[in-house]
């Protein structure tokens, strides 16, 4: 966008502007900070607003109460997250973080406690008026995202970063250079994506509890991980710069094959009651399928090098590194260190490295951490958290729910916070 000042100062030469008259001033250029920032927001605003969806309709006993029980830890996520989003300077975008955190712990002091035993001993017909009166306190907050939207509009330095972040919708005209961002953005998560794909199958004990679920999850996961990451390269257009377009194709074909090597499996209760090392085979197949793609994630900097429009937009893009940046920050101070025992109190904050028990609520948790990320094991089920800011909840009836967020991740160490209410 350009942005428009009026002269005040009276120039005599030719050609010149008159006093009042308007004079195009061309916006700030996009700066990576700001782009990182508008990608996070688009993305937390989204959530935000997600909130609103979850209570239409709120027409059901099981689906009012799974909402009661949901519906305050959500707010309490974003709230932390929020909290978590780096300062910008830009006076607008840090007040309107400020405002939203504000807007949300308001409402978080009326809603109910997740998994509040009260409310369960509730008559159906009360649980539903329950759930329809905290879907009317959540629909008090507008929505954000043209609130957000409106806030980079106003902002001559934070507008044009925003209009070329890949999750935000651009205020104005699309840039040209939009595009090349779009790609590098997408093209550099799914590097990521298979530099870490697992170098190792999960360390399960024989005999160990859940050891063969989470043996077979790795192992019916092994093609839907390939084909993800080929869905998105196979989605995106060619860019015109033969290096980046000849890389990507390298990707898909290397991906294809993969995915063709991979054994067939099928994830089912009955593996409960498979020994792990009946499936530890299969699982050394998937490993195996894994390495041989691994090595096509290499060269797309030297790729869009070839391009000073591409390269730029690498620069720009937040998931790409740009080239010479100092390396990540390590892992963020846990307050217990490395003292799982510490979680016995209901909350912690822990640093876990590979294959960990965490022990709390009178439950044990099974923590995996690897190049896929982290994973959670209980009596429930496995769930996979992939990124910092990724969360994972384990409730039972009548009782606590127990919280897992990632707070830093690496590939063979996580910091985790814990609670439990």
């Amino acid at each position: 966008m350009r942005w428009l000042a009026v002269s005040t100062v009276v120039l005599v030469l030719a050609g010149c502007s008159v006093p009042g008259e308007p004079v195009d001033v061309p916006a700030p250029p996009a700066v990576r900070a700001l782009v990182v920032w508008s990608d996070t927001m688009c993305d937390k605003v989204k959530s935000v607003d997600g909130l609103r969806k979850q209570i239409d309709p709120v027409d059901e006993h099981l689906r009012a109460m799974h909402y009661l029980d949901r519906i305050t830890d959500s707010v309490d996520d974003l709230v932390r997250e929020l909290k978590d989003v780096p300062p910008t300077r830009v006076a607008a975008a840090d007040g309107y973080i400020g405002g939203l955190v504000k807007t949300l712990e308001s409402l978080r002091q009326r809603l109910p406690a997740p998994n509040d035993p009260a409310v369960r001993k509730l008559p159906a017909d009360q649980v539903l008026a329950k759930a329809r009166q905290v879907a009317a306190m959540v629909a008090e907050v507008a929505p954000q995202a043209p609130a957000l939207a409106g806030v980079a509009g106003a902002s001559p330095e934070l507008d044009t970063s925003y209009d070329l972040a890949p999750r935000c919708t651009p205020v104005g005209p699309e840039p040209s250079t939009r595009a090349f961002v779009m790609w590098t953005d997408s093209m550099c998560g799914n590097a990521k994506a298979v530099e870490n794909l697992p170098s190792a199958m999960p360390d399960v004990s024989p005999g160990e509890l859940f050891g063969g679920i989470e043996l077979s999850t790795f192992i019916s996961s092994g093609r839907s991980r390939l084909g993800s990451i080929a869905e998105q390269a196979a989605g995106l257009k060619p860019t015109g710069v033969k290096a980046a377009d000849e890389y990507r194709e390298r990707m898909l074909t290397a991906l294809k094959t993969a995915s063709a090597k991979m054994p067939e499996h099928k994830n089912s209760l009955d593996a409960f009651n498979t020994p792990a090392e009946v499936l530890k085979p299969q699982a050394g197949q998937v490993v195996e399928v894994f390495g041989t793609v691994r090595p096509v994630a290499a060269g797309l900097d030297a790729a869009v090098k070839t391009d000073a429009g591409l390269n730029a937009a690498y620069d720009l893009a937040p998931r790409c590194t740009p080239i010479g940046a100092p390396a990540p920050p390590p892992l963020p101070t846990a307050r217990n260190g490395t003292d799982l025992t510490s979680c016995a109190s209901g909350t912690c904050q822990v640093q876990v490295s590979g294959r960990a028990e965490i022990s709390t609520d009178e439950r044990v948790f099974v923590v995996t951490v690897d190049s896929g990320g982290v994973s959670v094991s209980s009596g429930t089920g496995v769930t996979q958290m992939q990124s910092v800011g990724g969360a994972a909840s384990f409730g039972r009836a009548g009782g606590k729910t127990v919280r897992f967020r990632v707070l830093g991740l690496t590939s063979t160490a996580a910091v985790l916070d814990v609670t439990t209410n």
